[in-house]
Order: structure tokens, then sequence, then C-alpha cells
């Protein structure tokens, strides 16, 4: 998911919850969670396996809860 790139940066901006805890990761945020690289999530991104936000500056964000959600059900995976 891409929001256009006018709006997406003040979506990160924005983004920060009351508890602090931004809904949007860097990719070595993400990568961190996933127990993967950080090129290996810019590299699911650009394959439109991971979704993700632009920012004007170019940068990809990935949605925390799409993350934690994946993180889970990789951690099942492994278990079976």
């Amino acid at each position: 998911m891409t929001i256009p790139q006018s709006a997406s940066d003040s979506v990160v901006r924005a983004s920060a919850g009351a508890s602090g805890r931004r809904a949007y990761l860097r990719a070595a945020e993400a990568a961190a969670l996933l127990h993967v690289s950080p090129k290996t999530i810019s590299r699911w991104a650009r394959e439109g396996k991971l979704g993700h936000v632009v920012t004007l500056g170019g940068h990809r964000r990935f949605s925390r809860a799409d993350i934690e959600a994946l993180a889970d059900r990789m951690a099942i995976s492994e278990e079976l």
C-alpha cells in the first residue's frame, strides 16, 4: 500500500500514539522484529510482499501492526 507522497510524511509524523510507540517502522526496525536483514525487508517491499508507505524523502515505512502480525505468523510456522 503506497500513500500518495504528498500525504505520506504527515502520516508518518502523526503516527506516534500516546504511548510513544510509532505506528510505522523503519526497514531496520521491521527487520529486527522479523529476524531478517533490512535488505530482505526492502526486497519484500519492492516485490509487493510487504505493504508500506513512502515518505516524501523516498524512504519506506512499514505498519507496526502488520509487521507484528507477520512476526507472529512466522513464529507459529517455525514451531510446526
